[in-house]
């Protein structure tokens, strides 16, 4: 019950919200189109719904969104000695410009790489290094395959490559949290493109098994090995 009721407040607080934005903006003179804008509060409000109950991130979201609206309103119509403007534009309008390169960084525990490079999974990473090297191979070597069934098995390589390197099962060994199945992932799929990888070399191709592991590591439909060249 309670769940239903804050749900409608949740979205009496979008809906006022965008009536809010609405009466800020629109009610300026300006050659902006009134009906698409409309359009995009009406779908940043359906974007909110999708997420919003009454909760702090709710009354925060609600908090924000009122503040952009205004300042974006006060930017555009008062007078100011600066202007709103895409990276794209500044790059195009500012062709010379500092350059710089960032600290190596992430959104793991301690800013940095440790969470996918520690103690507890760091066996991985020669092996990962060792199929993305061959993976490269397999692509200067056969770039001009016209082969359909080799194509498949080479498609299939980059697949199990990606599905290998996925950061998943680094942050799951990491954090101890079904570390069985993480492990067995990069096995699985480590071990599934060195058997493809002999099979491309030596022309042996196993069509039956090929067929499984294409159904079971299915992601990717439209890949082609040659990314990697």
């Amino acid at each position: 019950m309670w769940a239903l009721v804050s749900d409608y407040i949740g979205t009496l607080l979008n809906v006022l919200s965008v009536l809010l934005f609405a009466r800020l903006v629109l009610k300026e003179k300006s050659n902006i189109s009134k009906w698409k804008l409309v359009l995009l509060v009406l779908f940043i409000a359906l974007g909110l719904q999708l997420f919003c109950y009454l909760n702090l991130t709710t009354v925060k979201t609600f908090v924000f969104f009122l503040i952009f609206a205004f300042l974006f309103k006060k930017i555009y119509y008062n007078k100011s000695n600066f202007e709103l403007i895409t990276p794209s534009e500044y790059i195009e309008k500012y062709p010379i410009m500092q350059e710089c390169t960032p600290c190596r960084s992430s959104w793991g525990a301690n800013g940095y790489s440790e969470v996918w490079l520690n103690g507890t999974n760091d066996y991985a990473h020669k092996h990962l290094h060792h199929i993305g090297d061959k993976m490269v191979e397999l692509a200067h070597n056969y770039c001009n395959e016209t082969d359909t069934l080799k194509l498949r098995a080479l498609n299939q390589c980059a697949r199990e490559v990606l599905l290998a390197q996925s950061s998943d099962w680094l942050f799951i060994i990491t954090n101890g949290t079904m570390v069985d199945y993480a492990k067995k992932r990069i096995k699985d799929h480590v071990g599934r493109f060195n058997r493809f990888y002999d099979e491309i070399i030596n022309d042996k191709i196993d069509e039956s098994f090929l067929a499984y592991v294409e159904k079971q590591d299915c992601v990717f439909e439209d890949i082609d090995f040659r990314i990697y060249f």
